[in-house]
């Protein structure tokens, strides 16, 4: 059995917030009729399915609004360079000085922050991570191929890689894949 009409109209209400009276009022039935309705199982399964799509919906415009701050924080730094020069050219009217000075003034510390040269955004510091994993599971995957190299638990070492007292020095995997593609780094103590 498909919901009717008034039931459709009354969801709408109760999901938008309104009373059970306003809704009943609304859907034109009588408050007991929809105390009725809300004991249904096909009525309360389209009312969660309307809480689902508005809630869903919140959190589509959540997310867009989110990327659209994180937008507008990346390019305000040039705006913000825009209006200290305003404020500091002595050629520029006094009145818009002023109001440049007035709207610096205004940035919240938070946005201030992130506009800092060497602040990162999230995206970007994560996009950094997985390309240095990257790199390090490449550089790692040649010196395993490498006849020469061999693993220990904190390092890389090979036969040319003996200190002083004989003794093998361990390599971190940057260091060890330098010392793989240059003949000259074995030379360097």
């Amino acid at each position: 059995m498909a919901l009717s009409e008034n039931q459709l109209i009354a969801i709408e209400n109760l999901v938008t917030g309104c009373s059970h009276q306003e809704a009943a009022s609304a859907a034109g039935v009588a408050r007991s009729t929809l105390y009725r309705w809300l004991q249904d199982e096909e009525f309360q399964e389209g009312l969660n399915q309307a809480k689902e799509r508005i809630l869903k919906g919140h959190e589509q415009v959540l997310d867009s609004y989110k990327q659209a701050l994180v937008e507008a924080a990346k390019h305000s730094g040039d705006c913000i360079n825009v209006l200290l020069e305003i404020a500091q050219n002595p050629d520029t009217r006094t009145s818009d000085r002023l109001k440049a000075v007035e709207m610096l003034l205004q940035q919240p510390p938070k946005l201030m922050g992130l506009l800092a040269e060497n602040a990162v955004f999230p995206e970007e510091r994560l996009a950094q991570e997985r390309e240095q994993a990257l790199k390090k599971r490449q550089l790692e995957a040649k010196l395993e191929a490498s006849p020469d190299w061999r693993k220990t638990h904190d390092g890389y070492w090979t036969d040319g890689s003996r200190d002083a007292f004989g003794e093998f020095r361990t390599y971190n995997v940057k260091r060890a894949y330098e010392k793989l593609t240059s003949s000259m780094a074995f030379y360097e103590l």
